[in-house]
């Protein structure tokens, strides 16, 4: 699953240069952006990858208690320890920078992965446009996933 969905986009991931300057805007004068968040669970293994600001919450199977964040927003906001602009996506798919260019300027890699085994109840997959209001209003976001 990751090879196939994110091995094509490696060597070109993040969207901005230093400083957040677009590293390199299209034609139309737009940098090129993407998120995404992809997910393979088989029996008791669950594997992740994402890049961009796309996020994935989970519910453990037989835990009471609120959504488990499990991705980190690829942002200014992260690295520049919550003081800078969740709206500046610092990686992504599409983006001209590799996992080691990325991982120095913005100190997290261009398209980052987890696996391991989970007992899950639920699982939420969400791009910024779905849960930053949500985060925004101090809604709890457990209540979309169905007990």
């Amino acid at each position: 699953m990751y090879k196939t969905i994110f091995e094509p986009h490696r060597a070109c991931s993040d969207p901005v240069g230093e400083a957040g300057v677009p590293s390199s805007p299209s034609s139309s004068g737009r940098r090129p952006a993407a998120t995404v968040v992809a997910v393979h669970l088989s029996g008791g293994s669950l594997s992740f990858a994402w890049s961009g600001d796309a996020r994935i919450y989970f519910l453990l199977d037989g835990f009471r208690g609120p959504l488990l964040l499990l991705s980190e927003d690829h942002d200014e906001r992260r690295a520049c320890d919550g003081h800078g602009d969740r709206n500046l996506i610092t990686a992504c798919p599409g983006g001209i920078r590799d996992d080691k260019e990325t991982g120095r300027l913005w100190g997290h890699l261009a398209i980052e992965s987890m696996s391991g085994a989970a007992r899950l109840r639920g699982l939420l997959l969400a791009s910024d446009g779905a849960y930053e209001p949500h985060e925004d209003a101090n809604h709890n976001l457990d209540g979309y996933l169905s007990r």
